[in-house]
């Protein structure tokens, strides 16, 4: 499912969207019920599909988009940027981004996907 650590190919291309700033996803497979309860809120905030993967014990795993921006993410001149970059206060999990490389990410990620080589 994953590659770990996986260089970004384009960061100008990461600046310029900056999605995994301004969503949260995450995988569930809803063994308990937390998918149905998530469709259950009245926002237009969060997001759930069905993805195309399924666990080694047959359930189908759903991506949860929480559609609400990282308080850290800033936008000026056209571009994004993280007032935590480059700081301890940075979550680890950004600072590694992108760890896992899932099939959206492949299809998706800008950073990841751009023609245009990283130097």
């Amino acid at each position: 499912m994953a590659k770990k650590h996986q260089k970004l190919k384009n960061p100008e291309a990461c600046r310029a969207c900056a999605a995994c700033c301004r969503q949260f996803p995450f995988y569930d497979h809803n063994a308990d019920g937390f998918v149905d309860r998530i469709k259950l809120l009245k926002t237009d905030r969060i997001i759930v599909e069905e993805s195309d993967f399924v666990t080694n014990e047959g359930r189908r795993l759903y991506r949860i988009v929480l559609d609400i921006p990282c308080s850290a993410l800033e936008f000026k001149n056209g571009k994004y940027s993280c007032k935590l970059y480059g700081t301890k206060k940075r979550p680890r999990m950004c600072s590694e981004y992108p760890y896992e490389i899932t099939d959206w990410e492949r299809k998706h990620c800008k950073g990841l996907n751009s023609a245009k080589p990283h130097k």
